[in-house]
């Protein structure tokens, strides 16, 4: 019996369009909490 091992490639770089999918999730989100951040300081100078 041979003790070798079949090579096995993996990579440990994501892939762009993963990295890019997990992504814009994250730039969405933030700008929807700017947004909100904006629009609570807009009411509170109309109010004030």
């Amino acid at each position: 019996m041979s003790s070798s091992q079949p090579s096995i490639e993996t990579s440990i770089t994501p892939k762009s369009s993963r990295k890019d999918a997990g992504l814009a999730p994250l730039v969405l989100t933030l700008v929807e909490l700017i947004r909100q951040l904006m629009e609570a300081q807009v009411i509170r100078r109309m109010e004030g």
